[in-house]
């Protein structure tokens, strides 16, 4: 397993990584269930009701997320068990316990494969 020295990396960097997975994460999974904006209702039915949407807008294109899932995508073909444990960790709710058992995982190894696939993101990403 190729580990990354975590010293190298900051913790502002590993914060804005943070942000673009979890940005990822929504947009993907919206994504797949064709959630990424479109109303549930007309908009002559929602202007005639007086009300408004309240849901986030997440649109199609989100050049941000694009970026990422094409990180994601490199390490699903590199490092499969890193992107699992990415994905189960973005696109999915939940504690982590429980989705270190949905990858096949202890706790303690998923956090550190979770560290080391989100490194692997922000040396990519640079």
């Amino acid at each position: 397993m190729v580990m990354f020295d975590q010293k190298k990396t900051s913790h502002k960097g590993l914060k804005m990584v943070d942000r673009r997975l979890k940005e990822w994460g929504l947009w993907y999974v919206r994504s797949l269930v064709g959630g990424l904006g479109a109303p549930s209702q007309s908009t002559l039915v929602t202007a005639l009701q007086g009300s408004r949407s309240t849901a986030p807008f997440y649109p199609k294109d989100n050049s941000y997320a694009e970026e990422v899932n094409e990180i994601v995508n490199i390490m699903r073909n590199r490092h499969p068990e890193w992107a699992a444990v990415v994905s189960a960790e973005y696109t999915s709710v939940g504690h982590q316990k429980d989705k270190a058992q949905q990858v096949g995982m202890t706790l303690a190894l998923y956090r550190v494969t979770l560290n080391t696939g989100r490194a692997w993101v922000d040396a990519k990403l640079d």
